[in-house]
């Protein structure tokens, strides 16, 4: 695994502003607050600064170990890229790249973007891009401590802002892939000898990564974590949940030349303990994990790791 979402303390102290997401607007909680230091995923996927001490890392493990069949199977590019909501980011960075990515989607034609949104309703119609902010708090609306994130806004302005997300996050990754692609180009080593991957999230519901485009045009193979308990829960997930979570996963990867089926998956990460960051949640009970597993190659997964 390419370590890219975590950073060093004299990163993030130094390029702090430059670097680290904003938490959603909100009337409580942590409205236009930095994520701080010590946890992961701080970091801005718009960030340029961050983008260029994280692809440094990529291209020194790469040109390292491109050549290093005998030691890599495989690449795992950074961590289950936008969970726990570090996709949701109203840093200045954020703001700015979002007009870029709307003028694009418009072909910079404010009355287009008015008509599609809506805008019309409520009289919420915008002069300029200048003038579009992140989807934050209004009225009505509701807060953090009621479920999240939201935002009672143009229904199309939430759409995008999820697509814009998930652009975000994979031009992020291309970054690295491209990175580790040309190593292997410059080695002379086959993409088929080193395959890329990274592992997405457990809990696939609401998350913006699109693994459409990653798991069928940037990365080799599908990977995935699978976590029927998590921190805090005090019992775990339905098997009926887990098992379509599952199939849907399978159904991300390309389909077999030979035949008219999906390819396997990885499961990178297999909860076998209690879990949890600040409360620890449900213990498997003995043999649970053994079924859990189990239940992965059931449904597709033809290698898992344990976490």
């Amino acid at each position: 695994m390419i370590q890219t979402a975590t950073m060093p303390s004299w990163l993030y102290n130094a390029y702090a502003d430059e670097i680290a997401q904003v938490g959603p607007d909100s009337p409580n909680g942590y409205a236009g607050k930095y994520a701080a230091f010590g946890g992961r995923r701080q970091y801005s996927f718009n960030s340029e600064v961050y983008r260029k001490y994280a692809n440094r890392v990529v291209k020194q493990l790469a040109d390292r170990y491109a050549s290093r069949t005998d030691l890599i199977h495989s690449w795992q590019v950074d961590n289950e890229l936008g969970h726990e909501g570090s996709d949701l980011d109203f840093s200045q960075m954020a703001l700015e790249a979002w007009r870029v990515w709307l003028k694009e989607k418009y072909d910079a034609d404010i009355d287009d973007l008015n008509s599609q949104w809506g805008t019309i309703f409520w009289g919420a119609n915008y002069g300029s891009f200048e003038e579009i902010s992140l989807p934050s708090y209004t009225i009505p609306g509701a807060s953090a401590a009621m479920g999240g994130f939201r935002s009672i806004v143009s229904p199309g302005m939430l759409l995008d802002y999820r697509r814009f997300r998930a652009d975000s996050i994979a031009s992020f990754a291309g970054d690295q892939v491209r990175i580790i692609s040309e190593a292997q180009e410059a080695a002379s080593i086959p993409r088929s000898s080193q395959e890329i991957t990274t592992n997405s999230p457990g809990g696939v519901w609401g998350k913006a990564m699109n693994p459409n485009l990653f798991f069928n045009e940037m990365l080799d193979f599908v990977s995935y974590d699978n976590y029927p308990v998590w921190g805090g829960s005090l019992e775990p997930e339905a098997p009926s949940l887990v098992a379509m979570q599952l199939d849907m996963v399978r159904c991300w990867g390309r389909r077999r030349p030979d035949s008219n089926s999906f390819g396997g998956f990885t499961i990178a990460e297999q909860l076998i303990g209690a879990q949890g960051h600040d409360i620890i949640g449900f213990t498997p009970r003995p043999d649970q994990a053994v079924a859990w597993s189990a239940q992965t190659l059931a449904h597709g997964a033809d290698s898992l790791l344990f976490f």
